[in-house]
């Protein structure tokens, strides 16, 4: 009974615990260190509580529930701090694709990466994706993602490209800013007003020479046509092709 009784009182401590992490985060890995130190932190007041009741050690259960408030606030740390960034945008649209965060993102990942010599950058609504080389002049290159206010490197792209020389390009010269005018812009050249489907990619084109600049390319469907919009790196027009282009 006591067992059940234990497991019991270290589920709901959990339970309050993700419920926190997932509001603070997301992250799943940082929801588990709030479900842990909540589940701690849960126990320890009840067994401070038992031990008043019968009589027991005030000091020993006051003891009790500083250490698990201790565990708390370390979690508060753990998590919060890296979520700063997304926990200061509350109440904005976080959307990578129509808020304003584009720029601070790739600039977030290029820290990780060690400058901004990137390969392929896909925006999402709530993460972004950065392919960009495992090092500084690496001929590899490795996967970066910007989700919940911080960037980490993912691991090994699944297609490593031919020549990282060619598909590279200097991420300084591209304003990452315009994308959300740019996905308007194309929807209206589209006459797409209620997109199913957003994806923003920024890569040099497939018969790229080194040193030639990427382009932004914006896709937008709906349910019945595509289309592909490409802009230069500072948002101009450059070409349009899909279904939404050719219908009667």
């Amino acid at each position: 009974m006591i067992f059940i009784a234990l497991v019991g009182v270290l589920a709901l401590g959990a339970l309050f615990g993700g419920i926190i992490g997932v509001i603070a985060t997301g992250d799943w890995a940082y929801t588990i260190v709030w479900a842990v130190a909540m589940s701690v932190f849960v126990l320890c007041v009840v067994l401070a509580v038992l031990m008043a009741l019968q009589g027991g050690s005030r000091v020993l259960g006051r003891r009790q529930v500083v250490v698990g408030g201790v565990l708390v606030v370390v979690a508060a740390v753990v998590t919060l701090i890296p979520a700063y960034g997304s926990l200061t945008r509350i109440g904005t649209d976080q959307s990578f694709l129509t808020g304003a965060y584009q720029q601070d993102a790739v600039d977030q990942i290029a820290k990780v990466v060690g400058n901004h010599d990137l390969i392929d950058v896909d925006f999402y609504d709530s993460y972004v994706i950065v392919e960009a080389p495992t090092r500084p002049g690496a001929r590899t290159t490795d996967d970066y993602q910007y989700r919940y206010g911080r960037a980490e490197r993912l691991g090994p792209e699944l297609i490593q490209p031919q020549d990282t020389r060619v598909a590279v390009y200097d991420g300084r010269t591209v304003d990452f800013s315009l994308i959300p005018k740019l996905i308007k812009d194309a929807e209206r050249r589209a006459k797409i007003t209620s997109p199913t489907t957003l994806h923003v990619s920024v890569m040099q084109p497939l018969d790229a020479k080194a040193g030639q600049p990427p382009t932004i390319n914006v896709n937008v469907e709906d349910a019945y046509h595509q289309a592909f919009v490409q802009y230069s790196p500072k948002g101009k027009y450059l070409s349009e092709l899909g279904s939404a282009f050719t219908r009667g």
